[in-house]
């Protein structure tokens, strides 16, 4: 069983460690695309 998650407080608490855009997107989209070998688009 998963526990239940809030993701606008999940977002909220990246945003507040990563003040920046550029490395809030580093965080979460260049890291999944290295990490699982998406593609970028």
């Amino acid at each position: 069983m998963f526990r239940g998650e809030d993701e606008g407080r999940n977002f909220t608490l990246v945003k507040n460690w990563a003040l920046d855009s550029g490395l809030r997107h580093k965080l979460l989209v260049d890291n999944a695309t290295k990490l699982f070998g998406f593609t970028a688009v």
